[in-house]
């Protein structure tokens, strides 16, 4: 199996299917490590959206490698790992330049923004 670190991004939004795609993900990832010591990266970015929001922007959206590969519903742990496995098996650089969280205090305020 590829050696390097793969980074996964979920765009989450504030209902149930956003969380159990996260949890999912996150199994999927520690079983990818225990099996094949593949090491992946994280990387959630909440947006804050309501129930109603998140389904209209079709959250949570799971990037893979740089690509959208699931978006809309919480997918099973199996189907996690297919995908990640397939990124890796691609052969395709895995290496991404993705959009960053970023934040910063004024006037003892929290700003935060997605930068591109």
């Amino acid at each position: 199996m590829d050696k390097r670190l793969l980074e996964i991004t979920i765009f989450m939004g504030l209902d149930e299917a956003s969380n159990n795609a996260l949890n999912n993900l996150v199994k999927a990832c520690n079983f990818l490590h225990k099996q094949f010591n593949i090491k992946i990266l994280i990387n959630p970015i909440n947006l804050w959206c309501d129930s109603i929001s998140s389904t209209i922007r079709g959250l949570p959206i799971i990037v893979i490698g740089g690509k959208k590969v699931l978006s809309g519903y919480s997918p099973k742990v199996d189907e996690l790992v297919k995908e990640i496995l397939n990124t890796i098996k691609s052969g395709k650089d895995i290496a991404t330049e993705d959009l960053l969280p970023h934040a910063y205090f004024k006037e003892g305020l929290l700003n935060a923004a997605i930068a591109d």
